[in-house]
C-alpha cells in the first residue's frame, strides 16, 4: 500500500473514506515474513504513532497541531497565524525557481486575499462537510514522513511537523482560492487535492525551502 497523495488514486480514495485511515502491517513492513515477528518499535513508529492518535477524527486539524504542540517541545505551530499571501507569494517564486511554475499556477493561488480567519473557517467548515479528509490528509502525509525519519542520520520529527502544518494551511488556501468549501463537491475536492500535493510531493524541496 502506498499513502503518496500525489497519485490521483490515493487522492480520491481519502476524500470518499468516511472514516479514519488506518495503517495496517503490510504498511510497516518491507517483507510479509515479518509481519507475524515480534519485533522492537522503531523509533520512528513510536513517534508515528503518538502523533497520529492525535489525528483522530475528534477534532479539526488546526486543532490536532495544537494539541501537538503540547506533547513536543520545539513545535509552536507557528504557521496558523502566518501571513498567507506571503507565503504564497514565496511559493510562486519557488515554483518558477525549480520549472514548477505551471503546476503553481493550476492551483489558481494569490488571486484572492486569505486570512488568518479565512484558514480557521476554512479548518471549521471541510471539518463539518467532509469530517474525516483533513485529519486523513494530516495522516498520510504524517505516517510517510516521520517514518522516512528512521534512515536519517539526523532525525528531525519537528521539522517533519512544520512541514505537515504547512502542507494543510497550503492545501487550505488551494480550497479558498477555488472556492467555498460548500460549493466544492467530491469530484473537485480530488482534483485540488491531487495538484496541490502533486506541486508538493514532485517537487520535494519546496516545503523545505518555505520554511527557511
Amino acid at each position: 500500500m502506498t499513502v503518496g497523495l500525489s497519485c490521483p488514486e490515493v487522492a480520491k480514495m481519502v476524500v470518499l473514506t468516511n472514516n479514519i485511515l488506518k495503517f495496517g502491517a503490510e504498511v510497516f513492513y518491507e517483507q510479509k515474513s515479518e509481519m507475524k515477528k515480534t519485533l522492537p518499535k522503531l523509533e520512528s513508529e513510536k513517534v508515528m504513532e503518538n502523533v497520529l492518535s492525535i489525528f483522530n477524527g475528534k477534532s479539526t486539524s488546526l486543532e490536532a497541531f495544537g494539541s501537538l504542540k503540547e506533547m513536543y517541545k520545539g513545535f509552536d505551530d507557528e504557521y496558523i497565524g502566518c501571513n498567507c499571501d506571503k507565503i504564497i507569494m514565496k511559493l510562486r517564486d519557488i515554483s518558477e525557481e525549480i520549472g514548477a511554475l505551471q503546476q503553481f499556477e493550476a492551483l489558481k493561488l494569490g488571486m484572492v486575499h486569505i486570512s488568518k480567519d479565512d484558514i480557521y473557517n476554512t479548518d471549521r467548515d471541510i471539518n463539518g462537510k467532509y469530517p474525516f479528509l483533513s485529519q486523513n490528509i494530516c495522516r498520510c502525509y504524517l505516517f510517510e514522513r516521520i517514518m522516512y525519519n528512521e534512515n536519517s542520520a539526523k532525525k528531525d520529527y519537528i521539522g517533519t511537523f512544520f512541514r505537515a502544518e504547512l502542507f494543510i494551511i497550503l492545501f487550505y488556501c488551494v480550497l479558498i482560492s477555488n472556492g467555498s468549501v460548500s460549493q466544492l463537491e467530491k469530484n473537485d475536492m480530488v482534483d485540488i487535492l491531487y495538484k496541490t500535493m502533486r506541486l508538493i510531493d514532485h517537487n520535494e524541496s519546496i516545503l523545505e525551502l518555505l520554511v527557511e
